[in-house]
């Protein structure tokens, strides 16, 4: 009887087994995953896509005189731009593996509750639209989130918040630009050119040297040419440049050390004048101090005198007392000024009294109209104090206490080891 049941259960194995082969490949497809492998659950049930229309702003007013490559301009805040609707059929969703192939996609509003996945680590990509180099308008907006499945767990995708993907650029021209003038932008793709009455907001896709470049073209007052091109570096997504384009020339912040050259360092003495004078036709936005000495001023030195290793002459906060006491201007003395005069001469024979080496004051100073010049007073100091001897006091030399008579044998020669003075000496004891 067992012989039978045996045979019968061999039989049926052999019956369904090419039915279980056939199920495994209308399950998984071919070239999916083999039943067996370990595998996990991404939840998208519980998914709502929001969209962030929050953009960090640049303004900065262009003229032919600015440097032709610089980096951004500060950041003047951020900008709810325009409301946009979150039409979410136009959201495209794609999961791709740790190699970067994608294992699925669908559109966000037709999106499966659930997807089986074998266990590991995956990226799951929203984008409103296909990305392009350059667009009226139109910014694609995207997000990124990170999953890792876990075998027989269920990871589950709750908001997902995109922001601008690209790079924004508003322009406008001083009224004195002829109305053939053109201002042509890109950001290392397709360009867009902006007329006098442009009025709409450009969009770039951020290339990889993240450079956005504008040229200008035409004429300005009565007549004068005007062909000029600008670089801005270190661009990122999210990121909105409100260009002001004029035609005449300003000139950017000059630093002046009177009767030193910045390029140089000097000893800090008594004798060391300091006397600082900038100018900003524009009117001074920013006006920044950072103090470099890794022997000297140190963070710790600094600290002990009510100072820090960088500080803000507009808003210096709780540094306001003491960098006044060292000759600096502060707050209403600096912001919109176009002239300042501070002399720091007294703090210059302080600096040797703190040790021997050198120490930068680098000046940082910023317009209103977002041109930046850095110049450096760099100074180098020697403490004249003797320095402390070391090992103990009557050790020779070094202390006061000195030998009055030759070293003998046994006595610490100044290397501090006992030695006697003559190896083949000998000592007789008279009785």
């Amino acid at each position: 009887m067992k012989k039978i049941l045996l045979s019968v259960s061999m039989l049926l194995a052999l019956a369904f087994a090419p039915v279980s082969c056939d199920r495994e490949k209308a399950e998984y497809g071919d070239g999916q995953q083999p039943v067996g492998t370990a595998t996990g659950t991404l939840s998208l049930a519980a998914m709502t896509v929001v969209l962030s229309t929050e953009t960090e702003t640049h303004d900065a007013v262009v003229r032919p005189d600015a440097a032709a490559a610089t980096s951004a301009p500060a950041a003047s805040g951020r900008l709810q731009t325009a409301a946009r609707a979150e039409a979410e059929t136009t959201y495209t969703c794609t999961v791709t593996d740790a190699a970067g192939a994608a294992v699925a996609q669908f559109p966000y509003d037709r999106r499966p509750e659930t997807l089986t996945l074998p266990a590991g680590a995956y990226t799951l990509t929203v984008e409103s639209a296909e990305p392009k180099a350059a667009v009226w308008d139109d910014p694609v907006y995207a997000a990124r989130q990170e999953v890792l499945i876990d075998r027989n767990a269920t990871v589950e995708v709750g908001e997902v918040l995109c922001t601008p993907a690209a790079v924004g650029v508003a322009l406008v021209f001083d009224p004195a630009f002829g109305t053939q003038s053109t201002a042509t932008v890109d950001c290392g793709g397709e360009a867009l050119a902006f007329t006098t009455t442009e009025s709409r907001t450009g969009w770039f896709a951020v290339g990889t040297a993240r450079t956005l470049t504008l040229t200008v073209e035409g004429t300005a007052g009565e007549g004068t040419p005007v062909s000029f091109t600008r670089r801005y570096t270190d661009v990122q997504a999210g990121q909105l440049y409100r260009f002001t384009v004029k035609g005449e020339s300003l000139s950017a912040p000059d630093i002046e050390w009177v009767g030193h050259d910045t390029s140089q360092r000097y000893e800090a003495n008594d004798e060391l004048e300091a006397q600082i004078v900038v100018t900003a036709a524009a009117g001074i936005r920013a006006f920044t101090v950072e103090i470099i000495s890794e022997e000297v001023l140190t963070p710790e030195v600094l600290d002990a005198v009510g100072l820090a290793p960088e500080l803000d002459l507009v808003s210096p906060g709780d540094y306001k007392e003491p960098l006044e006491g060292l000759g600096f201007p502060t707050g209403e003395k600096v912001v919109g000024q176009t002239s300042v005069s501070f002399d720091i001469s007294p703090f210059m024979p302080l600096i040797p009294l703190l040790g021997t080496g050198d120490s930068d004051f680098r000046l940082t100073v910023t317009d209103n109209e977002g041109q930046t010049t850095v110049a450096s007073i760099m100074v180098h100091s020697t403490n004249g104090e003797a320095p402390e001897p070391e090992g103990p006091e009557e050790e020779y030399p070094g202390g006061d206490a000195k030998p009055l008579e030759p070293p003998h044998a046994g006595q610490p020669y100044p290397g501090g080891d006992a030695k006697p003075i003559h190896n083949t000496q000998k000592i007789t004891t008279i009785r």
